[in-house]
């Protein structure tokens, strides 16, 4: 069941989602083309005319050049199966670049992680078997205990990864499909930046999506040789003369290491949409997040938890006074 939760949410959010938008591209172009040929036209003959005046010679060179773009643009934006093959090959292109730097990142991959996390779930049932006496119950909660808290751990490390690259898929789709109005705008001098600012954020989301699959990457080696180690660490303390006392304890160190790698993987993703902005342009990710984050600061329970402290200081204080007196009154508890 755990298997096909990524590969599921994955053929929901990304694949289905990506083929629906792609479809109606087409549809999209055929509404903007009558709008951008009124446009072009006026352009082609407000060109013509300076053409008229400078002379066509001298224009010749710079006419040809501007000739070739307009056809690469056209062909491009207003030709919905050409784009389509465009829009598609962009949308698969963070996967091609992840696959260059030695990482995949996919649904599989994900569910090979959570093999390894039900993996060692296995070695601790192991452990507890031989816990059978009432006396013994401490040890057998201790171990359910480390368990629940390294999956925790483990599946929000995961979660935080694939949200962030399902996110990342879905704004790359989306900025596909208004890409032929982007595209389109540069035909003309004066909304040429449009354009690229839309070729920014497809790079923005492209190798956001493809450092998350080198990040993932280096993530899951660290954690499957991590569960590896301490699962032969496990069975072997069982043999020795520290028994349940030693397994215990060797379970036991690995909260805090995945607390820690937790930390400083989590931090790493919510840092690189920022560092990818500042490189390319375009909107991050990371914004989402700290508007949400203000957002949730300006409500009512935010503010009445920021000022817990406060209240649980002044209220010791008042407490206090109550019971000693206020020294500087000279009140108190009398020596007499």
């Amino acid at each position: 069941m755990a298997n096909s939760v990524f590969q599921g949410i994955a053929d929901e959010f990304v694949v289905k989602f990506g083929a629906d938008l792609f479809k109606d591209i087409g549809n999209f172009i055929s509404h903007i083309s009558p709008l951008f040929a009124a446009g072009f036209g006026i352009y082609i003959c407000i060109i013509a005319l300076d053409a008229y005046n400078r002379g066509l010679d001298e224009n010749a060179v710079d006419l040809s050049k501007r000739m070739f773009g307009w056809m690469v643009i056209i062909a491009a934006a207003f030709n919905a199966s050409q784009y389509g093959v465009i829009a598609e090959w962009v949308y698969g292109l963070p996967d091609a670049t992840a696959a260059a730097f030695g990482g995949n990142l996919e649904a599989g991959l994900f569910d090979k992680a959570t093999d390894k996390i039900e993996a060692i779930s296995v070695q601790f049932e192991l452990l507890r078997e031989p816990f059978d006496d009432l006396d013994e119950l401490g040890y057998v909660l201790m171990l359910f205990g480390v368990e629940y808290a390294i999956k925790i751990l483990a599946y929000l490390l995961l979660g935080v990864i694939f949200a962030y690259y399902v996110v990342g898929k879905i704004l790359l789709s989306l900025n596909l499909m208004v890409g032929p109005l982007f595209v389109g705008t540069m035909l003309f001098p004066a909304t040429r930046q449009y354009g690229m600012n839309w070729i920014g954020q497809c790079l923005n989301s492209i190798i956001t999506i493809a450092l998350l699959a080198v990040l993932s990457g280096l993530q899951m080696e660290y954690f499957s040789g991590k569960i590896d180690e301490y699962a032969t660490l496990l069975t072997n303390d069982m043999g020795t003369s520290l028994g349940a006392a030693g397994a215990v304890g060797t379970a036991a160190a690995l909260i805090p290491i995945f607390m820690t790698m937790t930390i400083a993987f989590v931090l790493a993703v919510w840092k690189l949409p920022a560092m990818v902005s500042a490189l390319t342009g375009g909107a991050s990710m990371e914004g989402f997040g700290g508007n949400l984050g203000r957002m949730a600061g300006n409500t009512r329970t935010a503010q009445a938890i920021n000022r817990l402290p406060a209240n649980i200081g002044k209220a010791f204080t008042q407490a206090f006074t109550k019971i000693f007196g206020n020294s500087n009154k000279g009140g108190g508890i009398s020596p007499k």
